[in-house]
This record gives structure tokens, sequence and C-alpha cells, in this order.
């Protein structure tokens, strides 16, 4: 918006098309979603208001749906516990992996926390988010889901990936 009455002079934008353009937007990471024979969804979902609200989505877009496996990273600083306690019951199998940023949680714990809040779901580890992405693809059917969530470090890693339409063949 800001922009916009920066350059109007210029460049005006009617109130319609200024509308439109707002009711169109949607933020990259926010429940962003990927339609194919897997569906991927992105969320930067990272703490337990946001999971909370990603639960209700992922309900809402059940219809006629799989399974949902998750491709998980998280901030050590983080409720992690929580985080997964909201979302857990969506999740039929976690593939995790540490965010290579200083803040990031290890494996280890990321581990630890999914068993603490989810602990009879499938927890897979890996070294990197990308080798957890593959893992999950290679896993996933057609109908299921593969979410992308815990962190804007997480969404921002494998968006990419997701905008290419790479699932299993990376």
């Amino acid at each position: 918006m800001a922009t916009l009455e920066a350059v109007a002079a210029r460049l005006p934008v009617g109130n319609a098309a200024l509308r439109e353009g707002l009711l169109a937007a949607q933020p990259a990471g926010r429940f962003q979603v990927f339609p194919g024979p897997v569906t991927t969804i992105l969320d930067v979902a990272h703490n337990p208001q946001a999971a909370r609200a990603l639960r209700e989505n992922l309900r809402r877009f059940a219809a006629g749906r799989g399974r949902t496996l998750a491709v998980f990273s998280m901030l050590a600083d983080k409720d992690i516990v929580a985080v997964v306690s909201e979302i857990g019951p969506e999740i039929v199998a976690w593939f995790h992996a540490p965010l290579p940023v200083l803040r990031g949680a290890s494996s280890e714990l990321i581990a630890q926390r999914l068993a603490a809040a989810a602990p009879d779901a499938p927890r897979n580890g890996f070294d990197t988010l990308a080798d957890a992405w593959r893992a999950a693809h290679a896993q996933a059917r057609p109908g299921d889901r593969v979410l992308v969530f815990g962190s804007f470090y997480t969404v921002a890693a494998l968006l990419p990936l997701a905008r290419a339409g790479r699932g299993p063949l990376l």
C-alpha cells in the first residue's frame, strides 16, 4: 500500500483494482497448497496458536484426502511439544531434520519432543530437510498430503522444491 501511494502520481491504481488485488493475495507459506496426485501444503506455523489454525485448515481441506505426512523442523527456542500436540492428531508420520541456522533444533531435540507429544506416530530423522522431503514424498500415495511446517526457515528451504513440483524424483 505504501509503495502504491508513493508512485500514485505516475502509476494510479483505482480502488476496484486495489480491492481485487488484496482479495487475491496469498502470502507464501501460509497454508500454501500445491495440488497434484500427492498434495503438498506449506505453512510457517511455529507456535501453538498457528498450529491450531493449521489443524483446523487441514480438517476443512480433508474431504476425500488420504493420509497427512509431515516434514518438520523448528527453532530450539520454540515450544515444540505444544505445536506438535496441537497438530499431532492429523499426522500419520513425521519426517524431521535440523534447521541449518544457529537457533535450529537438533535432530535429537526434535525427536525427543516428537516422542513426548506424538508417541504413536512414526518418526523419521534425516540430516537435511531435502532428505526428509524426499522420504515423505517417497512414502506418500496418491491422495495423501505432505505437510511442510514448523518455521519460516523450514518453509523457505522447501518452497523452491514445492514450486518446481519436485516430489519423489529429487
